[in-house]
């Protein structure tokens, strides 16, 4: 096991505020609302599966042509989707040495970078659950294969009639950057920063800027494939042990503390969304 040491910890002459560690990649899914978040999952629930049932439909009404005619019998079903539950963790170990000569608090900072850490593997996890979503338009074969607003518009489009819900589209930085040169015929960005500091908005949507987004690097070729999501509220679902923390022990051997974490959760992307048929993530892949 890797162990903080001594001479791991910078001492400043000054013990001024420590500035904390910065994950690379923004979290781009989870705390959105295309995440529904229960944080009721039982610990002890590794290797099962959590059943998320779904009712089917009844069908249209029928039509009854002349007086006397008898409807037709529907039976009402449902059916199950099922997703296992997940396990992820991490460990450290800091010396009294370290410890005593640190600047700030080493515990507390490592807790708050596994607690984003935790956090960020939810987010992971949601972001490989969005990419499996059926409703796909690929750009790269076409004409113009970069993010562009024709796409956009065909993408929704593959929502049919049921466009209404959504809250969020999430893309990576070199996507985001193409959207900022799209213009329309007098010129105007497509991509309008807002002036209220929420976020900018194409075709009405709310945009992310996350490079967690999935970028697929095809064998042999360039340039790489870049994954845009446009979600609908609750199209996705995260439930994970609230009552994780960091368990901690003494290493007297080593004269340390030895401290870990573990996780239990699990994400889902919903086969259609409340009120719909479809799930309620579009992917765009783009170059």
């Amino acid at each position: 096991m890797t162990t903080t040491t001594k001479n791991s910890v910078f001492i400043p002459e000054v013990l001024a505020d420590t500035l904390p560690s910065v994950f690379a990649g923004r979290k781009a899914l989870y705390g959105t609302g295309i995440v529904v978040v229960n944080p009721g999952l039982d610990s002890r629930s590794l290797g099962e599966k959590v059943q998320v049932p779904y009712f089917n439909s009844l069908g249209e009404f029928e039509d009854l042509a002349t007086d006397g005619d008898e409807l037709t019998p529907a039976e009402l079903t449902s059916a199950d989707d099922e997703s296992p539950v997940l396990h992820s963790g991490k460990a450290f170990s800091i010396t009294k040495w370290a410890q005593m000569a640190a600047a700030g608090d080493p515990y507390q900072e490592a807790a708050n970078q596994i607690s984003e850490g935790a956090f960020r593997r939810f987010d992971k996890a949601l972001i490989d659950k969005a990419t499996t979503t059926t409703l796909i338009k690929d750009l790269t074969g076409e004409a113009t294969k970069t993010f562009n607003w024709n796409g956009f518009v065909e993408a929704k489009l593959l929502w049919g009639d049921e466009q209404d819900g959504m809250v969020l589209m999430i893309v990576h930085s070199k996507v985001y950057g193409d959207m900022l040169k799209e213009k329309d015929e007098q010129g105007r960005p497509l991509l309008v920063d807002m002036r209220d500091g929420t976020l900018p908005r194409y075709g009405g949507i709310p945009v992310a800027v996350s490079d967690r987004c999935k970028v697929i690097p095809a064998a042999g070729e360039t340039p790489a494939k870049y994954e845009s999501y446009i979600g609908k509220k609750g199209a996705l679902a995260l439930w994970y042990n609230s009552d994780f923390g960091l368990d901690t022990d003494k290493n007297i051997l080593k004269d340390s503390k030895e401290a870990a974490v573990h996780i239990y959760y699990v994400a889902h992307l919903y086969r259609r969304c409340a009120g719909g048929t479809k799930p309620g993530i579009v992917k765009i892949i783009s170059h």
